[in-house]
């Protein structure tokens, strides 16, 4: 069980490590929140909207049926329409077209805004439009049809639940990878017993390696520690060169045990002064408890540590 808790934490601090260098991921996660934001947007109280689509005829229309859904039938004559315009600057604007429609008895046609028509019978034979009763303003008709079926409240609801959801799961991985990158992408596991397996590094550095080396942050990089009098390296035990961080005084050194992939090892969190006087952080894992000791001592003896 220690063992599974070992690589799942080992896995979950890897996987934030790689996702945090991908710019397409990053990317990703933007587009899912914007996405998540306008779906819980959409929420809208059932009760304060009728969605009922209602049966009437043309004559019974008035400005009391604003902002209902019906159906309606009758003769739509588009020779008739008329468009809304206004002058800007000396240029003329054109607004929306409405094209009158008359019913059996009417004696006022209803007017139709010529948005999301059905194709039109070229006989002038009676259709039947479902839409909103909207109310006009300035040029355009005192109320008029708006033709369009109804919203779905509930499926509306539903993505704007699923919107909210992501949204707390964004907001919790982010606490998530916070936590991660806060611990140098090590995470601990203070009250278990140090178990490496065989093939262990003896020293392996978590942290970013400095704005020299493009603020890269490695993970259980194998790491070679050359202290002196003056101050201590840590380099790539791997490609000699890569990167290289150097230790002036370290500040604190706190004891604990990560997971790697060798398994549960030995480490210190330290916080440390670099060759600028700026301060640094970093996890350093060893192969077994002495080694870890030993290399705090060191790094105390070369005089990193007080004044």
């Amino acid at each position: 069980m220690k063992t599974l808790l070992v690589r799942l934490l080992n896995a979950l601090a890897q996987g934030v490590h790689v996702l945090q260098r991908s710019r397409a991921v990053k990317a990703a996660l933007a587009a899912i929140v914007v996405l998540a934001i306008v779906l819980a947007a959409l929420a809208r109280p059932a009760h304060n909207e009728d969605t009922t689509v209602y049966t009437v005829l043309v004559r019974d229309i008035t400005a009391t049926t604003i902002g209902r859904y019906v159906r309606v039938t009758g003769r739509l004559m588009p020779e008739a329409a008329y468009q809304t315009q206004m002058t800007v600057l000396g240029v003329a604007l054109r607004g929306g077209r409405f094209i009158p429609m008359l019913g059996e008895g009417a004696y006022d046609p209803l007017f139709v805004l010529d948005q999301n028509l059905p194709p039109l019978p070229e006989s002038g034979a009676p259709v039947t439009l479902i839409g909103r009763i909207v109310p006009g303003a300035g040029q355009q008709p005192t109320y008029y049809l708006e033709v369009g079926d109804p919203p779905d409240i509930a499926l509306m609801n539903s993505l704007a639940r699923l919107g909210l959801v992501v949204l707390v799961g964004l907001v919790a991985a982010s606490g998530l990878i916070w936590y991660v990158r806060r611990a140098d992408y090590a995470l601990g596991l203070p009250f278990a017993t140090p178990a490496p397996v065989s093939g262990a590094p003896a020293l392996l550095w978590f942290g970013g390696v400095g704005r020299l080396y493009g603020d890269v942050a490695l993970r259980q990089e194998p790491a070679n520690f050359t202290p002196s009098r003056a101050e201590a390296l840590f380099s790539s035990a791997r490609q000699p060169g890569a990167w290289t961080v150097i230790c002036r005084r370290l500040l604190s050194a706190d004891t604990t045990v990560v997971a790697t992939r060798y398994g549960a090892l030995p480490a210190a969190r330290i916080e440390f002064e670099d060759e600028r006087g700026l301060r640094r952080r970093a996890v350093l894992a060893t192969r077994d408890v002495p080694a870890r000791d030993a290399l705090i001592e060191a790094l105390r003896f070369v005089g990193l540590h007080g004044s």
